[in-house]
């Protein structure tokens, strides 16, 4: 038995001693195999070599044929430490089939395909290198798919139930201290005859590579109503309120972002202390995680699938526009996504404190410049921390308007579009009920600069003025946790202004705009009693750097 190690996964090969088994690329915490061999196999004069495929520490493997001459019988769930093994069909004829095919699943939404043909595989087998190209590449249309329930999974879906809990070695399951209960009815169609719920929010991960997912996720509950609110990531506003009545159900989609420190090329974001834990902040750990929140949330199916093509918009900001992990405090750059149909992925890249000077000397531009690409949108609100630098010629007109044209240009040297949006004002209100101006000049040089270089402009300054002084000195602390930052009810309604700001450019982002949004006037901001969005779970009363 001749073994290798190869990135997580072990090959085995039953063959004669002095051959090598064939290489398989596979990494990861969590591995699939589909494993297509034909179907007169054992009529083969001589199968030749006999390869055996042993998954170790990998959690669950699913072997499962897509080719639709398989019968049910060779559809079969095993564990990890238990191998699969099927015969090289080279037969005596001579006739070498070029139809099977190896794929696996390393990590999940991460594909490496080896096709083989056998002959290339006993080529491997001899020691020799194979003589395609195909050997080792990636593939993106593979779905993940999760059936959550105790009854028997869904043909090709991986069955969660309440007992699966999230680890590296596992690669999905529910998380941080989630409890959930399973609940099975009858019903023709697998596919409704189960879910996960709870009477509290609950989060469920799943290890991925960084990069832009579509997530379709199936509510309901044949017994109850249920109210549906996902947040991905660090409390990232997905969708917002999805209802249905007993036996109904509902499925949604929408496109989500997830990252890691590590830049293209080489080095890595220098993250805050808050960022790196332990443990690190979800937006910059290993792993999408998806909190399901509202009044008893049921989960019958989840599918997760690459989404390259889809745009991004990428958001580099302050306190104001970070996704705040802890309530009370938010953004409205976590509120955004909740405002876009899937095909549309926002990366809040912001964080507490920055500065342009400061986020460039993190490496946060970097990590952008890194992965931004043709027709990709770069959103830039800076001015609450700029203004309190000091420094000799340091000022609005001078090393900021620099500084911003230093974005500007670097999005646009890689085909992305920038967009200028000045800083919303803070809770400053005078005797009379009117917002007084703490921010300089700065707001000023943000326009100045969107002029000179012609870069779309969103004045958030000027809206928020107006929809601070209709929510008036008292109404207004509904919407601030302090002097600068909100609560989820402000940056929503802030959402919503930079998504009017999207619509008067004229921004190619129009288009993806949820049909079913009304227009949003923010000098008449919609009552706090509407605002319906649950709170997550997770608190803190640290306020956020920056101010």
């Amino acid at each position: 038995m001749a073994r290798r190690r190869c990135c997580g996964v072990h090959l085995h090969c039953c063959s004669r001693p002095h051959e090598k088994p064939f290489s398989v690329s596979a990494s990861g915490s969590f591995a699939m195999m589909n494993l297509h061999v034909l179907p007169n196999l054992g009529q083969l004069a001589n199968p030749g070599p006999r390869i055996a495929l042993l998954i170790t520490a990998m959690g669950t493997l699913i072997s499962q044929s897509s080719d639709p001459r398989f019968q049910p019988e060779n559809i079969h769930q095993i564990t990890a430490h238990c191998a699969v093994s099927a015969d090289s069909p080279h037969a005596v004829s001579g006739g070498i089939p070029k139809t099977t095919a190896l794929n696996c699943l390393a990590r999940p939404g991460h594909v490496v395909t080896c096709p083989l043909d056998w002959q290339q595989a006993r080529l491997a087998l001899l020691g020799e290198p194979p003589q395609s190209t195909r050997q080792n590449r990636a593939v993106t249309n593979l779905i993940l798919r999760f059936h959550f329930g105790p009854a028997e999974a869904a043909p090709g879906y991986l069955l969660v139930m309440p007992t699966n809990v999230y680890s590296r070695e596992r690669g999905y399951g529910f998380d941080l201290g989630s409890a959930v209960q399973a609940v099975h009815w009858d019903d023709d169609n697998p596919l409704y005859s189960s879910c996960c719920t709870a009477d509290r929010p609950f989060f469920f991960s799943v290890a991925l590579p960084e990069g832009n997912y579509n997530v379709t996720v199936r509510f309901g509950n044949k017994h109850i109503a249920t109210t549906n609110t996902v947040k991905a990531e660090s409390r990232r506003l997905m969708v917002e309120n999805i209802v249905t009545a007993p036996s109904k159900f509902v499925s949604r989609t929408f496109t989500v972002n997830i990252r890691t420190p590590q830049i293209t090329g080489g080095g890595e974001v220098h993250l805050k202390a808050r960022e790196k834990g332990p443990p690190p902040v979800l937006h910059w750990d290993e792993k999408l995680t998806l909190e399901f929140n509202g009044c008893n949330p049921c989960i019958c199916t989840l599918e997760i699938a690459r989404a390259d093509d889809a745009i991004t918009v990428y958001l580099a900001g302050d306190s104001t526009v970070t996704d705040q992990p802890k309530e009370p405090w938010n953004s409205w750059g976590q509120m955004l996504p909740r405002f876009f149909k899937p095909g549309i992925a926002i990366a809040n890249h912001a964080e507490s404190g920055e500065s342009l000077r400061s986020f460039m000397r993190e490496r946060r531009l970097d990590k952008i410049l890194s992965t931004i690409k043709t027709n990709d949108y770069l959103f830039i609100q800076f001015g609450h921390n700029d203004m309190k630098e000091r420094g000799e010629g340091v000022g609005p007109f001078t090393t900021f308007k620099a500084d911003l044209k230093q974005f500007v240009a670097a999005a646009r040297l890689r085909g992305a579009k920038p967009v200028l949006i000045t800083p919303m004002h803070r809770k400053t209100f005078d005797a009379n009920g009117i917002i007084t101006n703490s921010f300089g000049d700065y707001p000023d040089a943000v326009r100045q600069t969107a002029a000179e270089q012609n870069v779309p402009l969103i004045d958030l300054n000027k809206m928020s003025k107006a929809m601070y002084e209709a929510l008036g000195p008292v109404n207004i602390n509904r919407a601030f946790v302090d002097g600068s930052h909100h609560t989820s009810y402000g940056s929503y309604l802030l959402a919503k202004c930079v998504v009017e700001g999207i619509k008067s450019n004229r921004l190619e982002l129009v288009r993806f705009i949820l049909d079913d949004l009304p227009q949003f006037d923010p000098a008449q901001p919609d009552p706090f009693e509407t605002f319906a969005v649950q709170p997550s779970p997770s608190e803190s009363t640290t306020a956020p750097d920056g101010s």
